[in-house]
């Protein structure tokens, strides 16, 4: 694997692609506008002893993260500091099967481990687990689409949503999301692997999550995919072992 480290004051980057490596970050980034990043199957560490690091995508800039990408804030909430993504309004992100972990801090605004605050973001088959803010979505958000993802474990919150549009979508119609069960009381009395209820999210949209889910059901096999990535599985004995 290519390790690489990025330790100034700030940095702006036009693109930086980082492909089944280790990128740490001990700073805060800049992705500008027009740029294209790709992170994909790689590990993106981020760590620093004595203050917060963010990482901005800017108006026209694309941040594309995928195929088992782990995003690990190296235990930054357990000192109390706030490593988070910031995606501004007219920014493109798509963040699918990864993982986000030890990001975000208290308060539900741009502090979230992942602040999206743009439109028709993709945000789908990931973990958001042991981050203290998990997912947020800002008021500029609309037509995002959040769904297969699982979202557990966040001390402070796993999402919201604060769009002014309220257009954001939280399932596709089939599927939903994996929520803390034990914590939303969820149910299933016709053992459909759906929620009887509709998850209502906090934040200002008043969104909803009308097709839950209690732990993985619906798998892909692709053994082209990394280990993390949620939902995937190299066989199908690991798929049909997954939702038994």
């Amino acid at each position: 694997d290519e390790q690489l480290a990025f330790a100034s004051s700030s940095i702006e980057i036009i693109s930086y692609d980082v492909i089944s490596g280790t990128l740490l970050l001990t700073d805060d980034i800049v992705l500008l506008g027009g740029s294209t990043t790709n992170w994909d199957d790689s590990h993106i560490a981020i760590y620093n002893a004595s203050k917060n690091v963010s990482i901005t995508v800017e108006p026209g800039a694309t941040l594309i993260i995928g195929n088992g990408c782990l995003i690990d804030a190296l235990n930054g909430a357990d000192q109390g500091l706030n490593y988070h993504f910031d995606v501004q309004p007219g920014a493109i992100l798509s963040m699918t099967d990864s993982t986000m972990t030890h990001c975000g801090t208290t308060g539900t605004g741009v502090g979230a481990g992942l602040y999206v605050n743009t439109t028709s973001a993709e945000i789908k088959r990931n973990t958001f687990t042991g981050n203290r803010y998990g997912l947020v979505l800002g008021p500029n958000s609309s037509l995002c689409e959040i769904w297969h993802n699982d979202l557990y474990g966040n001390t402070e919150g796993n999402a919201r949503d604060d769009s002014v549009a309220a257009d954001n979508r939280w399932d596709d119609g089939t599927w939903g999301n994996i929520w803390t069960p034990t914590a939303l009381g969820w149910a299933d009395a016709d053992d459909d692997g759906l929620g009887d209820a509709a998850y209502v999210l906090p934040g200002a949209a008043s969104a909803s999550d009308g097709r839950t889910l209690d732990g993985v059901t619906n798998v892909f096999v692709d053994d082209d995919y990394a280990h993390e990535a949620a939902f995937y599985f190299d066989t199908l004995v690991e798929a049909v072992a997954a939702v038994a």
